[in-house]
């Protein structure tokens, strides 16, 4: 499991990852546009063909960029150095993998693809989502709410009123989301 380091874990239940979900050959992450947008949030968005529109189509005739891509570890907002942190820079993630899908291989095609399209993309987001997703056919979005529970293993922010989230991303100082304030008691609790 790949838990970004300001993650906020809201509940003891994190053995869930393990026990609930199967990630036998597989890695594991939210689609980046998790729950919504997820049928017009695809992978040829994270690649600027402005940039290089040769390199472009040669990407679009090599690689499925109607796929969704998921969530690694830093994402650019607002486009390419849009401007110093907290805007620029959106630290996020939980990834679950099964450590056999790391061959001896994976460092040096993931490099490879790297360095192939970094003319065009801003972070390690596509190059990831192009590898797992599109090359090895190993990737699977994080199951939103697990089986037999109404429990949220992650998400990027509180969305749900009371729900019952297991970790949430981080974000700087005053960016940070809050949960929902219910409305009929503001001293309520969300589910232990």
């Amino acid at each position: 499991m790949y838990l970004d380091t300001g993650c906020t874990i809201h509940r003891p239940s994190i053995d869930a990852f393990f026990s609930k979900i199967d990630s036998t050959g597989l890695v594991m992450a939210n689609p980046d546009a998790w729950p919504a947008d997820t049928d017009t949030h695809k992978l040829d968005s994270q690649f600027f063909k402005d940039c290089d529109a040769k390199m472009y189509k040669r990407l679009q005739s090599e690689e499925d960029l109607a796929q969704p891509f998921f969530q690694s570890t830093v994402r650019c907002v607002g486009g390419a150095f849009a401007g110093p942190p907290p805007l620029m820079w959106r630290l996020v993630q939980v990834m679950l993998y099964d450590t056999s899908v790391i061959t001896s291989s994976t460092i040096n095609d993931l490099a490879a693809l790297s360095y192939k399209y970094a003319p065009i993309t801003s972070s390690d987001q596509p190059i990831m989502s192009l590898y797992f997703h599109n090359h090895k056919h190993q990737y699977r979005p994080l199951p939103y709410r697990l089986p037999f529970t109404d429990e949220i293993p992650y998400d990027f922010s509180e969305r749900l009123e009371g729900g019952r989230y297991i970790v949430t991303a981080w974000h700087y100082g005053a960016y940070r989301p809050k949960a929902p304030k219910n409305k009929k008691n503001k001293k309520k609790k969300l589910h232990a």
